[in-house]
């Protein structure tokens, strides 16, 4: 199976553009293989937010309109696809990224460790720790940026039986987290781990993603642990 990690640019408050992206990426990576296609944190928003207020315009309910778009091609292409998104829900606003496949929606996870940087100084911390999402190209969990520093939020995930944990990220310039962190993760956990990040600046922010391709063949997923059970 296939495994892309889509890493493009975002123009923030560009919600209309920056779909059109999502859904040009999406249908690319399909059609090149893959199984499971992962896009940045905040890929249909933006980031670096100066107010909720500002943001506010920019989240969506889920299912709402644009993963319904998503979800459409997703469906098409008979893939999976986890995208980073601000959730709008009862009032709040969520870091989230949604979980779409082939069959449609199957729901968000919400990022719960946030920054005081970009729009995690304005969201609500997440509500939905570490579930796991049953696909038909495997189960899988998500962290979103920061949460993958802590060892806690992969490991609840392969406890769950992950057998990938995808990462939209965020990371910027000056960060070195891409150097250990997804390694660490998958060592640690036996598990395949795919982050995604941005490309470009937004307000001073430069991030380190490449736009070169980054589909991954792999030959399986690796099963979910099994406990022993004590004698």
């Amino acid at each position: 199976m296939r495994i892309a990690a889509v890493q493009m640019d975002v123009k923030i408050a560009e919600k209309e553009r920056n779909l059109g992206k999502i859904l040009e990426n999406l249908e690319c990576a399909a059609r090149a293989g893959a199984g499971i296609v992962v896009f940045p944190e905040c890929a249909l928003s933006g980031y670096c937010f100066n107010s909720r207020e500002e943001a506010w315009p920019e989240a969506e309910t889920v299912p709402g309109p644009s993963t319904e778009k998503i979800a459409a091609v997703t469906k098409k292409r008979g893939c999976t696809t986890v995208v980073g998104m601000l959730e709008r829900d009862a009032g709040q606003i969520y870091n989230a990224a949604a979980v779409i496949g082939p069959e449609g929606i199957l729901g968000t996870y919400r990022k719960v460790h946030l920054l005081c940087l970009g729009i995690d100084r304005f969201d609500a911390l997440g509500d939905k720790p570490f579930p796991l999402f049953e696909t038909p190209h495997g189960k899988l969990g998500v962290n979103i940026c920061f949460d993958c520093s802590f060892p806690e939020s992969g490991r609840i995930v392969k406890l769950k039986g992950a057998q990938l944990l995808t990462i939209p990220t965020n990371w910027p310039a000056g960060s070195d987290a891409w150097a250990h962190t997804c390694k660490v993760r998958a060592t640690e956990n036996h598990m395949v781990v795919v982050a995604a990040d941005r490309v470009g600046e937004e307000r001073g922010f430069r991030f380190i993603g490449t736009r070169r391709s980054l589909i991954t063949r792999a030959a399986s997923l690796p099963k979910p642990m099994r406990r022993r059970r004590r004698s």
